[in-house]
């Protein structure tokens, strides 16, 4: 579809999702390329664009090739130097990416060397049409020769400039999403050169050594987890058992089969002692139980440990145990925490009042025999005083002065909230709030690094996003990760994912369920299902639309603390 250009830039129009001020001092990204810095990254670990000789080099196939900066920023100005070598094919391309979010989500300049035109295209996903903004075959250019380009999506609008001279405008673009900056070719070789990236917003945050990948198949998947085997090789496992294997980090990854018979989404841990425990269902004289399983040969064989709970919620039907990925902890003196989830059923109904809600159990055994905490989360101070209707998925961790804490964001206040316990997770005290936190009604993860140098540090990743958005209210559009080193004051190290589509689905189509955190020595592997488009899973509309699982592995070294930014 064909829009017609404006004479100018309409920068003052307002998006759904809200305008970011620019502000006076922007934050600049710059490289000449003298070295590789680490920040252009590709998907799934390719390495089609490479650094040589000074400049930012790819040669990209049918398949075309892309890099970016991990940033996600609305409003940009991308300068650079570039040319290309004349291709073999005609219909060959060259693109200069702004909010980029997936192969189907963008802004873009395109130049077309067959034709000698220019382009600005945008769309907002694969349920969205490509809109052609603006176009012109007047300023054609020619292989082997360097030429400065400027694109610059502020708001509504952009504009491209080529040598000094603006040669498009385009205005009321469809896409309003942060997204990330990219450079692109198809069937040609490029050469890039003298970047200057001004993040207009100072929106986001630049988090280099990071490799995003997806797992190799095409199938809607949520609530997964990953864990590190002995030699060193990454496991994820998905609720329904099916299992994938890397041995780069996370960079790659293969099918593998095991991990069979969890309960639910997994909930698998590494103990102090090197064993692993697995909160699995079994049937005890006919009636189903939660219970734990432990391995001490890595998950080849696996012996029973002691039952837990049962599934339905003091014998009562309508609320039955489930779960989550990944809330069950040990803290230091060996002490096993699980949290167990209760939902009613059918989902949105009522048990005495609420509709999600937890118990909290541990164990000082290994996970032979297990007790249940004095509290519960109905009877949190602060929380039994009022009709909270959602919470649950609640995770336990120790702070650096032997405290505890149940840290919570799937709920109805619109933030992280916690609750310390003195006692050793006897009992539990008030709620508090973590305003700053805000969070969309969604379950938030964090792992202890047993690679850090005291026993405290932690990294969480929670859904950073409005808690109500077009009366919505898990307007899931962006994925955060922040780090502890004392289970008590976080730092905000980036966004992992961040999509924020229009509603006109009267849901949030792009959104992010069921996150995972975990570390080796040397790396963040965290990730979560994120939704691309509407059709495709189980289904043509799937309770969370077409899940697809991402995995972002992340060099420790690269991540710092920046200031939390404003949802």
């Amino acid at each position: 579809m064909d829009k017609r250009a404006p004479s100018n830039l309409n920068i003052n129009s307002k998006s759904f999702w809200g305008e970011p001020v620019n502000v006076s001092n922007p934050m600049h990204y710059t490289d000449d390329f003298s070295c590789d810095k680490g920040y252009f990254t590709e998907e799934d670990g390719t390495k089609n664009f490479t650094v040589k000789d000074g400049c930012l080099t790819a040669v990209g196939d049918d398949d075309g090739a892309l890099t970016y900066l991990h940033i996600f920023e609305k409003n940009v100005s991308f300068k650079a130097r570039f040319k290309y070598t004349d291709p073999a094919e005609s219909n060959a391309f060259v693109s200069f990416v702004a909010r980029y979010n997936s192969p189907m989500a963008y802004v873009r300049l395109s130049y077309y060397h067959k034709s000698g035109a220019w382009a600005i295209m945008a769309s907002e996903g694969k349920d969205h049409p490509l809109f052609r903004y603006a176009s012109t075959e007047n300023y054609r250019i020619e292989p082997d020769t360097w030429h400065d380009i400027e694109f610059v999506v502020d708001g509504d609008g952009a504009a491209a400039y080529l040598d000094g001279e603006k040669i498009l405008t385009a205005a009321e673009l469809a896409h309003s999403s942060p997204g990330r900056v990219a450079v692109a070719a198809d069937r040609l070789t490029v050469f890039v050169d003298s970047v200057d990236v001004a993040f207009l917003s100072n929106q986001g945050t630049l988090i280099g050594g990071l490799v995003h990948n997806k797992l190799p198949d095409e199938v809607y998947r949520e609530g997964g987890s990953v864990f590190e085997m002995n030699d060193g090789s990454l496991i994820y496992t998905h609720h329904n058992g099916t299992t994938f294997e890397s041995h780069n980090n996370g960079v790659t990854w293969e099918r593998r089969e095991m991990w069979t018979n969890t309960h639910g989404y997994p909930n698998i841990l590494r103990l102090r002692n090197g064993d692993f425990i697995k909160i699995v269902q079994r049937m005890i004289d006919g009636k189903r139980y939660v219970s734990a399983d432990l391995s001490s040969d890595d998950g080849k064989t696996w012996r029973e440990g002691g039952s837990i709970c049962i599934t339905p919620y003091k014998g009562n039907t309508s609320a039955i145990a489930g779960n989550m990925n990944d809330k069950i902890t040990q803290i230091s003196n060996g002490r096993i925490f699980y949290c167990q989830n209760y939902e009613s059923m059918p989902i949105g109904t009522k048990v005495d009042g609420r509709s999600v809600f937890c118990e909290f159990y541990y164990s000082d055994d290994n996970g032979m025999t297990w007790t249940k905490s004095e509290t519960d989360s109905w009877s949190f101070g602060g929380n039994s005083d009022n009709d909270v209707q959602w919470f649950g998925e609640c995770k336990i961790l120790e702070c650096d002065d032997g405290t505890l804490r149940i840290y919570n964001s799937w709920n109805d206040y619109g933030c992280i909230v916690y609750s310390e316990s003195k006692d050793g997770g006897v009992t539990w005290g008030p709620l508090v709030h973590m305003p700053e936190f805000v969070c969309s009604r969604s379950s938030m993860q964090f792992y202890r690094d047993p690679y850090a140098d005291n026993e405290t540090t932690y990294y969480m990743v929670w859904v950073y996003s409005k808690p109500m958005s077009k009366s919505n209210p898990m307007s899931r559009s962006r994925l955060s990760l922040a780090k502890s080193t004392d289970g008590k004051n976080w730092e905000f190290l980036g966004d992992i994912w961040r999509w924020e589509c229009n509603h006109i689905f009267n849901s949030h189509v792009c959104h992010v369920v069921d996150a995972f955190v975990k570390t080796t020595k040397d790396f963040v592997i965290c990730g979560a299902g994120c939704s691309e488009h509407l059709q495709g899973g189980d289904g043509p509309e799937p309770y969370h639309h077409a899940q697809r699982q991402h995995i972002y592995s992340i060099k420790k070294s690269a991540l710092k603390a920046n200031p939390l930014p404003p949802v």
